[in-house]
């Protein structure tokens, strides 16, 4: 879910409590990004780089922990929790 209050100015992103549908996010050179796929930054972006972490977490528990992504400079917001952008 995505809420932009214009009184305001803040931008609210929730991502249901079971993690069902992932909710990914990046800020790069001042512009706010965010997506439920992170094929999407791909044009964005430009470039990917591999964050090591979490390719460590990846090995140690088969997944990567929120709010890691396999990705340097994307997050995700963790089930049944949300951001406020202001």
């Amino acid at each position: 879910m995505v809420n932009l209050s214009r009184q305001s100015g803040k931008l609210f992103l929730c991502r249901d409590r079971y993690g069902g549908k992932p909710l990914y996010y990046s800020v790069k050179d001042q512009k706010f990004m965010f997506s439920s796929s992170l094929s999407t930054f791909d044009l964005a972006l430009h470039s990917r780089h591999i964050n090591r972490d979490a390719l460590c977490e990846y090995f140690h528990f088969s997944t990567t922990l929120s709010p890691n992504t396999f990705y340097q400079g994307i997050s995700q917001v963790e089930p049944g929790c949300y951001s406020v952008i202001d």
